[in-house]
């Protein structure tokens, strides 16, 4: 069994190569991909390899989370064929790393790993994990009493640019603060 996907060969250097993929286990299943969400941050920082934590890691599989169908489940499977779902990242291919590993083809994923979607919500079903952060991020996940946001937010990515411009009054405070705290 084959998956397309694209692959970080080394910094400067990608590739579509066809992966195999491992043959199915008791609740497992594969998902044919139909939408793969990206993190600009991450895949431009892949690109020029200036993540130097991943040094050594290359050639991988980057990706986060995608939405697709499952077509085939094994024997056990809490999903059935034709169900579409979210896949929040795979780790399936042999002979090289995922970071995520959603940017191909076709997934090998466990049924307790991944979640059933409407196929209503199409390409913004990708989506579900921003707006599960964003959610956590702006009200402690659902807590039923005051939450403080976090002080500090990092990211380049779509996340990173929402939370800075959420409050932009909160942030110019807490900058001007922590700047005082320093002498600066």
């Amino acid at each position: 069994m084959k998956s397309t996907a694209v692959v970080f060969d080394d910094p400067g250097h990608m590739s579509l190569q066809a992966l195999e993929l491992p043959q199915l286990q008791a609740g497992q299943v594969e998902v044919a991909v139909q939408f793969s969400g990206i993190s600009t941050g991450t895949e431009r920082m892949l690109w020029d390899g200036s993540i130097q934590t991943l040094q050594g890691m290359y050639p991988l599989v980057p990706g986060y989370e995608s939405v697709g169908q499952v077509v085939k489940a094994a024997a056990g499977s809490k999903l059935k064929e034709g169900q579409t779902v979210f896949v929040p990242g795979a780790n399936c291919f042999t002979g090289v790393r995922s970071l995520y590993g959603g940017a191909a083809s076709r997934l090998v994923v466990s049924d307790q790993a991944i979640l059933p979607v409407s196929n209503e919500l199409g390409p913004d079903a990708v989506l579900l994990a921003l707006a599960a952060t964003a959610y956590h991020a702006v009200s402690g996940g659902g807590q039923q009493k005051p939450f403080t946001p976090p002080d500090l937010i990092i990211g380049h990515g779509v996340m990173g640019r929402l939370f800075r411009r959420m409050d932009t009054k909160y942030m110019q405070d807490f900058a001007r603060t922590k700047l005082s705290e320093l002498g600066l």
